[in-house]
């Protein structure tokens, strides 16, 4: 704890230092007594002045919230055996960080009281952020020494992305074989009506169209359903570059997006799997349920942009973390030429393949030249090229823009792959 010396302090040492100093010259009693109730009023203070006994304890009530989400933060005071103080508590919160209500009190506890103070904290942005840190201010009884505290971060509290809600998914164009919600081509047990077939043994008695036998004449004929199953999806995030601006990033799309497509189908009883394809290399395996969910919310705020002159290429991928057949979505700005053909190499390994553009145009700074803007031409022109190449390729892709919702995004990749090809039935 540290003890400042306030102003009035200083003042009142200045004036008597001045008037002691005037005795001494002049050699006349006045200015000694003119002096003497400050002189007075210094040594009472000096003697009384004692280091404050308060035990301040902060508590976090939360240490995972979406973006948006009330974090409960509690302060509890409790007061030494001295005379009453007063207390100032001020928050000292993460740039991202903001209090519902005032960041800063007053509090007077009467000897041996505990108060306790209930705040509520706002993070307007996902990532780990420590909070807790609390500046606690003390004065004597008469105001000319003040104490000052800062306790630190008492808790990480991880804020994750608060995942938009999406009307359409995309539909892969092959399913696994456990259980899900989406029809597979095959025929067997199910729930979704596919024909009708003349029965054979060993077909369930309940199954039986009985309409269709009393329309026709001969052997019985029996429903037959599309299985449920489920289907393997890999969000692939391209971390090798980004656009950033004081209000956000591409990544901070990429996250929005990989986290809303990820309780989309976990929902769906999918398996997810994250791959972080940059500078370094993080994967997730796929998984499903809720525990899966939580893994992934986690992988995904680990994302970072790592720098890294090494030419990477899907070899260095595991296995493991790619199965045959997977909806691999990747989700890239388009700005290093790696991840670009690593998207690409996915397709022609026969990667049911799509690709959400985080589009980073808006995050750029405006031309202030001619040539500037000539320059801003050429590069959307070479963007434009690199599109069409890829949907002359067949693969889908959208261009996805911050002040858009990811649902729109979406919806043009699912309109895509429609236009591109007739896709299957899954």
């Amino acid at each position: 704890m540290t003890r400042y010396a306030s102003p009035r302090l200083r003042g009142y040492a200045v004036i008597t230092g001045l008037a002691l100093l005037a005795a001494l010259i002049g050699g006349r009693p006045e200015p000694v007594a003119l002096a003497a109730p400050f002189l007075v009023f210094l040594a009472v203070a000096l003697v009384t002045a004692r280091s404050p006994t308060e035990l301040v304890t902060v508590t976090v009530g939360a240490t995972r919230a979406l973006e948006g989400d009330a974090i409960p933060l509690t302060i509890v005071i409790d007061a030494g055996a001295g005379p009453a103080s007063e207390l100032q508590l001020e928050l000292l919160l993460p740039r991202w960080v903001e209090p519902r209500g005032p960041a800063e009190v007053q509090v007077r506890l009467p000897a041996g009281e505990r108060r306790r103070l209930d705040f509520e904290l706002t993070a307007r942005r996902w990532g780990v952020h420590r909070v807790g840190a609390v500046l606690v201010r003390s004065r004597d009884r008469l105001g000319l020494f003040t104490w000052e505290q800062a306790l630190g971060p008492v808790a990480s509290v991880r804020v994750y992305p608060s995942p938009e809600r999406l009307r359409a998914l995309i539909a892969p164009r092959r399913t696994q074989a456990l259980s899900g919600d989406r029809l597979a081509r095959t025929i067997g047990d199910g729930l979704e009506f596919a024909d009708v077939r003349p029965f054979v043994p060993g077909d369930r008695i309940r199954r039986i169209n009985w309409r269709v036998t009393a329309r026709r004449t001969g052997p019985l004929y029996v429903n037959a359903q599309h299985p449920d199953r489920n289907a393997d999806v890999i969000l692939f995030l391209d971390t090798f570059e980004e656009a950033r601006s004081p209000d956000g990033s591409t990544l901070d799309m990429a996250l929005r997006a990989g986290a809303s497509l990820a309780t989309a189908h976990l929902q769906r009883r999918d398996r997810v799997g994250v791959v972080g394809f940059g500078g370094l290399l993080r994967w997730l395996e796929p998984a499903l349920g809720l525990r899966a969910r939580y893994r992934i919310a986690d992988a995904l705020l680990q994302s970072q942009i790592t720098f890294s002159y090494v030419w990477k290429t899907v070899e260095v991928i595991p296995p493991r973390l790619l199965p045959a057949g997977a909806l691999v979505i990747g989700i890239s700005p388009l700005l290093d030429p790696r991840g670009v053909q690593a998207l690409l190499d996915l397709h022609r390994r026969g990667y049911d393949l799509s690709i959400l553009e985080c589009s980073p145009e808006s995050f750029l700074a405006a031309p202030e030249s001619p040539s500037e803007e000539l320059g801003r031409r050429l590069w959307r022109l070479r963007r434009e090229v690199l599109r069409a190449q890829i949907r002359a390729l067949g693969v889908a892709i959208s261009e996805w823009q911050p002040d858009r919702p990811a649902a729109i995004g979406l919806e043009e990749v699912i309109a895509s792959r429609q236009r591109g090809r007739n896709p299957l039935r899954v």
